[in-house]
Parts: structure tokens; sequence; C-alpha cells
């Protein structure tokens, strides 16, 4: 590698670090002390030189009989047993490949990745955690590029897959236009708007009897939850909402701008590409939410999140009869149904007097625009699978690699084996539903003997996924949370090339911006200034070179 890529990718690893994202239901690993570094073995058999051979796929594919070290480095809740793991074994007897985990600790899981691919020790396949990473390495020209119907051809199922569930999926890894550079990720929850969730029994308490359903609805529960002791303990200690539940009040007003958070969200509006936060209807969304703090209905430790450490997921405000009314986290995290959400779990642990019905996960309520809106993940997750661009140098090893991964997602016995392991041994089947049995309940222990680690390019289809975990998907379907709801979805998936000058600093004076007006420190009409300064410092550049963008994959 020439000494200038190296330096450019060095130079960005602190910048990479900063995105670190923390991946829903993963736990951090460590490397032992005593893990080998793996070196390549030299490739055995015969390269033949180029033919007239007819198959035009020739050259990719494995060499009948010859053994495929496979390296591979992807976020896992713990270290892989590379030597004794039962599913490593199993692979290499049964697919000729040795797949090898590369051990990188998770919580500096792309500063160490980075490292290794400026160094030249990349791994054949490695995963990228955002697709301004992606766009960096492939500044950087240490990706493997691959045609589309090299693809098809030795990972069909694969193909196949991202092809019902996410159509477009290829054209944000086709980087130079023409070539493949990854594979991106598809989620099944991401086909389900976040719901809003009601302490139900405060309602009840309250004389409301159904679930608030237009924004006049929602602002006389909040009312009730904040000023008539909903919890019935005779004191004033309840709020109606608090900072996730305004997420939702956002969306009613057509934009989900995330203010608190760190990113930002980019959505379509007739056609092009739009910042939400910067919309002229947020304007009236915050000149509610003054109004709503001013009245003492919104809890004011709002600044500092309704989650309070642990799991990110949990609201411990609702959780800890604080406020009401809340939104933000994904329908699992609120499944009523087996597996349970967290959130449910610790609301019965915490409250164990509660009735049955004192939650309720519901539809969003009816926006300005009559549609009912929440946020919605995006179809493709930004974490794609990358190849090593020494494949270069051994297309029958690519051809393996792909074979090796499609086999896991061509049938559901062979996605239950790479998630769980072996069926009888690892897990069983209980009520139609794969049950990890004994000390693979863990899933750190699961990841050690060579499941559980994302052998499926992070792919976790609906064909696959809504069969494994039936009864909840059923549930989220039976609420119309994928068919009755408009979604909110960050349309901008890519690294836009001044993201890294101007995106801090534009989502620092969001967040001021927001906070300042919900509070009353500034006036409604701020937002109009907000908007100007944001503009002037980077975000008009942003968004142009956005729809730039935006046009040019469609």
């Amino acid at each position: 590698m020439k000494k200038t890529k190296l330096i450019s990718i060095l130079a960005v690893i602190l910048v990479l670090t900063l995105a670190l994202t923390v991946l829903a239901g993963c736990s951090q690993g460590n490397v032992p002390s005593d893990t080998p570094s793996i070196t390549k073995k030299p490739e055995e058999g015969i390269k033949e030189e180029p033919t007239d051979d007819p198959d035009e796929f020739a050259k990719f594919r494995p060499i009948e009989g010859k053994v495929y070290e496979i390296t591979k480095a992807n976020w896992i809740p713990g270290p892989v047993d590379n030597e004794n793991g039962d599913m490593v074994k199993y692979y290499e007897e049964k697919l000729n490949a040795s797949i090898i985990s590369e051990n990188i600790e998770a919580a500096q899981f792309t500063e160490l990745l980075s490292l290794r691919v400026a160094s030249d020790e990349a791994p054949d396949i490695f995963q990228v955690r955002s697709f301004g990473d992606f766009k960096t390495f492939y500044d950087n020209q240490v990706m493997y590029g691959f045609s589309e119907e090299v693809f098809k051809e030795f990972a069909p199922s694969i193909y196949e897959i991202l092809l019902n569930e996410s159509p477009n999926a290829f054209r944000y890894t086709r980087l130079d236009g023409e070539n493949l550079y990854g594979v991106a990720g598809v989620r099944f929850h991401n086909q389900f708007v976040q719901p809003v969730v009601w302490r139900q029994d405060w309602l009840e308490n309250v004389g409301i009897d159904s679930i608030p359903d237009t924004l006049e609805e929602v602002e006389e529960a909040l009312y009730k939850f904040t000023r008539e002791d909903p919890d019935q303990n005779g004191r004033d200690d309840t709020y109606g909402l608090s900072q996730w539940g305004m997420d939702a009040i956002f969306s009613m007003f057509g934009y989900s701008p995330m203010p608190f958070g760190s990113t930002m969200i980019w959505q379509e509006n007739d056609g092009k590409l739009v910042y939400g936060g910067a919309q002229p209807e947020m304007k009236e969304a915050l000149a509610l939410l003054s109004k709503w703090y001013a009245d003492g209905i919104i809890d004011p430790e709002f600044i500092t999140s309704e989650n309070k450490g642990g799991d990110g997921r949990l609201s411990h405000s609702l959780i800890n009869g604080r406020i009401g009314f809340t939104s933000g986290q994904e329908y699992f995290a609120w499944s009523p149904v087996e597996p349970k959400g967290m959130n449910i779990n610790e609301f019965y642990n915490t409250n164990p007097n509660a009735s049955e019905n004192a939650l309720a996960v519901t539809l969003p309520p009816i926006g300005t625009d009559g549609n009912r809106s929440n946020y919605q993940w995006p179809a493709i997750t930004p974490s794609v699978y990358a190849f090593s661009k020494d494949l270069e140098n051994e297309p029958d090893k690519f051809g393996k690699i792909l074979e090796v991964f499609n086999h896991t997602l061509s049938d559901y016995d062979n996605y239950l084996t790479s998630w769980f392991g072996i069926e009888g041994e690892h897990w069983e089947m209980v009520d139609d539903a794969p049950t990890s049995i004994g000390i693979y309940t863990d899933n750190a222990e699961r990841t050690r003997i060579g499941a559980y680690t994302h052998m499926a390019f992070n792919l976790e289809p609906d064909v696959y996924w809504g069969v494994m975990f039936k009864d909840r998907t059923e549930w989220a379907k039976s609420l119309g949370l994928d068919t009755q709801a408009v979604g909110h979805r960050n349309e901008l998936m890519t690294a836009l090339p001044s993201m890294n000058r101007y995106q801090a600093e534009l989502i620092k004076i969001r967040q001021e911006a927001y906070i300042a007006i919900i509070t009353g420190d500034k006036p409604v009409d701020f937002f109009d200034e907000f908007v100007d300064n944001w503009n002037a410092s980077g975000g008009s550049t942003l968004l142009e070179e956005a729809n730039e963008w935006y046009s040019s994959i469609k």
C-alpha cells in the first residue's frame, strides 16, 4: 500500500471512532491476551492461465478439494474459539472452509479494524459499521470491487433476499457506478414504524376510556397526567411526557428531526431530500412543546433523556412512574408477547402490583397531515460487509467466501444453525421457537463456539426472522406497524463530501436551538434565526450534496 494511503487512513481513525454506534442487543467482548495473530496461509493449488472457457465465472469457482482459510472481522459479543469452536469445526467439515474470526475488542472495533486495514492486514471480509466509514475505505482503495452478476452467481439466496426486501440495496454499495464494494445489511425489524406507549391505567384513572388518537386528545391526556394525580399517590410528581415522547409529537407534524441525538435525519419531500429539522412544520411543533413545557406538562429533566443507564432502550421515566406517554424505541422493546420486550419485563419487575393492562402499545396518533407517522429505521442498515482488495489476486477464494455465506441463508435450517449452533446440542425448538439451552443462553457462549457471529452478512430477512419470532411478529403486524403508519426514514445512505467538516457543528446548533425554544429561553420565532444559521454554517452545502447523491442513485 502506498504511504499516502496509509497516512490518509490513519488520519481518519479518530473521526471513525467518534462515529461508533451501539448495536441493539450486543455486548462488549474482550480480546484474550494469548490470542495468536493470524497469518494467511499460502494458497494451495495451481492457478490456471486465462483461457477461452465459455464459463464467464470460471476464475471465481472454488478449487475442488481445497480447504480455504477465510478471515473475517465483525462486531460480536465476545471472542470466538477459532481452534476448538464447535461451529468452526462444523463449517470446515461441511464446506471446506476454515472461518477464522478476528477477535477485535468490541468497544474499539472501528478504530482497531482501521489500524488493521491501514497496515495492509485487512481480513478477507470485514464489517464497516457506517456508510461514512465505507466511503472512506473506498476512497483509500482498500476494498475489492465485484460485479452484481458474480454476486448473483455465487450467492443466489442472498441476492434474492436483497431484491425482495430492499431492492435498492445494491445502489448504496455500487460506489463507482459499476462494481459493488460490499453487501449491505437488511434488518427485519426495520419494516415497522416505532409505536407509542401509554400508561393505560393512568388513562383510566383520569377518566379517559379510549386511547387518544388525535393531537387534541393527546394534549388532553397529557395535561390530565400532570394535574390529576394519575398514579393516585396523593403527590404532584407526574408529567405527561419526556424526551422520547417529544419525538412522536414532532412526527405528528410530518418530520422526525431527532433533535436531541447525534444524527441528522434526511427525508424525501417532492422527490428531493430535505433536512427535517429545518422544515417550517417543526416551528409549529416547537411552539406546542414550548407551551407544554411552560405549563409543566413536559418532564423538566427531559434534557438528560428518559434512559438513566444500562440498556439504552429502557424508558426509566415511564417504568418508574414519572411520565405516562412515550415512544422512541422499536416495537420489540415493548413486545407484550414472547420474547417479551425489555421495557415490559422491567416495568413489571419494578411495578409487580400493576394490572395486566397497565401499558398500551399502539399505533402513533393521527398527525396534522391526517397520517399516522413515526420514526422508522432505514430499510437497509448502515452496516456493510466489505472484502479485502487482496482478493483480486484470489478470485476463487472470493467465490468460496460467497458460497459459504450464501449457505447460511439458503434455507431456514441453515439460518438457525448459523445463529444458534447445532440443534439438540446448543438449542432446541420450544413452541416453534428456537431456544438456546444450557450455557448457550449466554450470547457470549454462543459466540465462543462460532455461532451468533453474523455468518449471514448481518441479514435478518422476513422469510426467516419472522418465523423465528412468530408470535412477536404477528403481534406487531396485528397492530399495523408495518402497513397503517407512515415511516419517517433517513434516506441519506452515504457520506457526503463535506459531512465531516460541518455535521458536528450543525448538530450542536440544532440541539441548542430546539432546547432553548422548548424551555422558553428563546421565543418560537428564534426558529427562523436557527434555520438561517444552520444553512450558513454548512447546512445548505450538505443539502446540495445530499440531493446530488440522491439523484445519482435513482
